[in-house]
């Protein structure tokens, strides 16, 4: 992973922002940006103007960070695509707390990148076969089937409901306090209904059709 150092830099020069844009000529949107690290990258032209503004070397502006190596058993699945954070929120917890009624596994260690309402999530895959594989397992009789089915049947209903209940001009109309107790209320059944309905993402990496080709193999 490369790294930008110019806040560092700065900071040990006692250099503000709006410093390094007169002294430099560079744009104080650039330079803000790179400051606080909202960059994919830096321009030759902008390395050269830092170094000759303040007598630096590359290698005072830029560093490369080693990333931790994953193990050959630690595959890691990437989920992505355009997701606000707040309607993310909810799956986002049920990934690590599934309704423990009916699951005894997890989605364990991830993390998520949010930018511009675009998700970047990464995983280990391990986590997701071995979920998989309890639903798998658990949920091929019918009985228990039936049992999660309804409980999701249940969790979405209660959105639904919730939504149906305010029309926009109504929710335009409500003052603070019953604004946040509608919000509260929204937010406490998406919870309930993900940490049902985030089971589905278990199979994503491919569990069920590798029990696909078993089964057609016998």
């Amino acid at each position: 992973m490369i790294k930008i150092k110019l806040k560092e830099v700065m900071e040990k020069m006692g250099k503000s922002i709006l410093d390094v844009a007169r002294e430099t000529g560079l744009n104080r949107n650039a330079v803000s940006s790179l400051y606080h690290g909202k960059v994919d990258g830096i321009k030759f032209p902008t390395l050269e103007a830092l170094c000759l503004s303040y007598k630096l070397q590359i290698a005072d502006l830029i560093e490369h960070i080693e990333e931790k190596k994953i193990g050959d058993n630690e595959k890691i699945y990437k989920q992505e695509g355009e997701m606000a954070l707040f309607t993310t929120w909810p799956p986002a917890m049920a990934f690590k707390n599934p309704d423990s009624n009916f699951f005894s596994s997890n989605y364990g260690e991830y993390y998520g990148y949010f930018k511009g309402g675009y998700m970047l999530a990464y995983f280990k895959e391990k986590y997701f076969k071995n979920l998989a594989h309890e639903v798998f397992e658990k949920y091929s009789d019918p009985v228990q089937y039936r049992k999660l089915f309804n409980e999701y049947l249940i969790g979405a209903q209660e959105i639904k409901n919730l939504y149906f209940s305010h029309d926009k001009q109504d929710i335009i109309t409500l003052d603070k306090h019953s604004l946040l107790e509608f919000l509260s209320q929204v937010s406490e059944a998406y919870r309930k209904f993900w940490k049902i309905a985030i089971v589905v993402d278990s199979f994503d990496t491919g569990y069920d059709q590798m029990e696909i080709k078993k089964i057609a193999s016998k």
